[in-house]
């Protein structure tokens, strides 16, 4: 990734989220490393899931369903949860956007 990797990224929200409170983003590591090592890793960062690309869905599906919960459709990003888990820091929230867009492909 251009800007920091996903490991940084996860300890850095983690590190937000420590001192906001007992909110917790769930983390889903999409990647092309599938080892057994590399999921360690993605977990002892933070991450709360890991996923070996190319995607299969059921997983996705699996991983997704643990942590989203059924409700009426939400705005695509959720902005107020944003700024109170950057500390407003706008860069830092262009960063992560990137960062997840580009994860996608």
């Amino acid at each position: 990734m251009p800007v920091m990797d996903g490991f940084t990224a996860t300890r850095r929200i983690r590190e937000l989220e420590s001192s906001r409170g007992p909110k917790r983003l769930p983390i889903i590591a999409l990647t092309a490393n599938v080892m057994s090592e590399d999921r360690e890793n993605c977990l002892a960062a933070g991450m709360d899931a890991h996923l070996g690309k190319p995607i299969e869905p059921a997983r996705l599906i699996e991983a997704l369903s643990r942590f989203l919960k059924a409700r009426a459709a939400a705005p695509p990003i959720d902005r107020a949860a944003l700024r109170e888990l950057t500390g407003g820091d706008a860069e830092f929230e262009r960063e992560l956007a990137e960062t997840f867009v580009s994860s996608g492909d």
